[in-house]
């Protein structure tokens, strides 16, 4: 009897020390296997080259070589306007638009603190009763409660690059939160100077009407003295209701930019929140527009897509590296007791390794898709570079045939006034009849009002120009 307890204690014996035998060969295999893998596989950070597929200038194409002015990074003081400054300042802290984006960030900031909390243990706590029953209806209660902590090594990077990844996912959201509010500014500003080129407008457009009213009430007086014709009279008038005809388009257009004016600020759209007595301002010197390779730093759209690229960068890394083995140790302390046993402290550890054996390529499947992400960032960035060279260029090529362009007008609009003069002179005398008067008359108050147009006209390319060389908005708000 005792020969065959030994025999069958050598025997259960030989069958641990065989089980545990295979496993620990599995493991080594399994181990060695994965790091002959993970030694044939790059990191995709390390080996991955610039995204510029493009030789690029050294300068911009410019009409002309022009004194650059030093530029801050509040661009808008250039013009140096109070009134612009507050609007700007107060859109920056109330738009919703700029709120939105700064709820963007704080989600991407949660996302890259979830996910890098991955790197480190985590501890729980665990409680369990669990009520046994067999075949000789003997009941038995098994109590357990304690903590668990358990770790994943991060062997392979594949955490670490997750972990990069949502940083750079979150310095993506301050660059396109960046974008948002330079491109408030910038339409802050046009609608600043759009409003007070329809206050100019409405002045001259009431100039003119009294004007042509005079004019008028001198014809018919001289036509009640024979010395005009009622033809000279139907014309005048008919120039007096063209002119007249201008006020209700500049009146909608002015009270549609206040209602714009209002959105932008976060306020309820309402009529004449804001009153301008400026006059449009000089255009001031243009800014240091740098070399096309400046923007990738100044520009905030190629600063967010950069982000975007080094973090699908690291998602690679992360989707090559997921489909290797995932390494985990722990360990488990606590008391359990049952109904036989009295309560006991224990303390046990464990470790675990998970290998993909077969998953019907469903992860070489996610490296390929995240390598397509790349590659169409790539693409993306390349074309806003391209488009941001040419939004430069274009601005500053625009700015000065604008210039040349108000030139000329002036110097048409000082033509116009001279002949509307001699017209007038020679009518007077009996010389000529009305039409050239007419005609002069017409003329000029065409080109004035055509003038202020161009001239705000040049200001907004400028804006173009500010907002085509990017800068650093200082933002104004809970994340500022």
């Amino acid at each position: 009897m005792t020969s065959r307890k030994y025999l069958h204690s050598v025997g259960v014996l030989s069958d641990r020390y065989f089980i545990n035998h295979t496993l620990y060969l599995l493991l080594t295999a399994l181990l060695l296997v994965s790091l002959i893998i993970s030694g044939c596989t790059q990191s995709f950070q390390e080996q991955k080259s610039s995204p510029v597929l493009f030789e690029n200038s050294d300068t911009f194409e410019t009409p002309e070589d022009r004194v650059q002015a030093p530029r801050g990074d509040k661009w808008w003081h250039i013009f140096n306007d109070r009134t612009l400054d507050s609007l700007i300042t107060d859109a920056l802290a109330h738009n919703f638009t700029i709120q939105q984006y700064y709820a963007r960030l704080k989600q991407s900031r949660a996302i890259a603190k979830r996910t890098d909390s991955r790197l480190y243990p985590e501890i729980t706590g665990e409680i369990s009763q669990d009520k046994f029953f067999n075949r000789d209806r003997v009941d038995s209660n098994a109590t357990f409660g304690g903590i668990r902590l358990s770790w994943e090594i991060d062997f392979w990077n594949r955490l670490s690059s997750a972990a990069k990844a949502a940083s750079f996912d979150t310095m993506a959201s301050q660059e396109e939160l960046e974008t948002a509010a330079l491109l408030l500014t910038t339409e802050i500003a046009t609608t600043f100077f759009r409003i007070i080129e329809q206050q100019q407008q409405y002045l001259l457009l009431t100039e003119q009407i009294e004007t042509n009213k005079k004019t008028l009430k001198i014809l018919r007086l001289r036509f009640a003295q024979g010395g005009s014709s009622l033809i000279d009279i139907y014309q005048q008038q008919e120039q007096l209701v063209a002119t007249q005809a201008g006020l209700p388009q500049v009146t909608s257009q002015l009270i549609a930019l206040q209602y714009r004016l209002s959105v932008l600020l976060g306020s309820n759209p309402i009529q004449a929140i804001f009153s301008s007595t400026n006059q449009l301002p000089d255009l001031p010197s243009v800014p240091d527009f740098g070399i096309p390779a400046d923007l990738l730093l100044n520009r905030p759209d190629l600063r967010y897509l950069n982000n975007l690229l080094e973090a699908s960068g690291y998602r690679i890394d992360e989707a090559r590296t997921d489909r290797l083995p995932r390494i985990t140790v722990g360990a488990r302390s606590g008391i359990r007791g049952s109904g036989i046993r009295s309560d006991e402290l224990f303390l046990s550890f464990f470790g675990e390794l998970i290998a993909p054996i077969i998953d019907w390529g469903r992860r070489k499947a996610e490296v390929e898709r995240t390598e397509a992400v790349y590659e169409e960032l790539v693409a993306r960035f390349n074309q806003t570079f391209l488009i941001a060279i040419e939004e430069v260029q274009t601005a500053l090529w625009r700015e000065t045939k604008q210039q040349e362009l108000i030139h000329v007008k002036d110097e048409q609009l000082a033509v116009s006034r001279s002949a509307l003069l001699e017209s007038q002179k020679r009518y007077l005398q009996g010389v000529s009849d009305y039409l050239p008067v007419l005609n002069s008359l017409n003329s000029t108050q065409r080109l004035e009002r055509e003038i202020i147009t161009l001239q705000s006209n040049l200001l907004l390319i400028r804006i173009s120009l500010y907002q085509a060389i990017g800068n650093t908005i200082p933002l104004i708000g809970p994340e500022s």
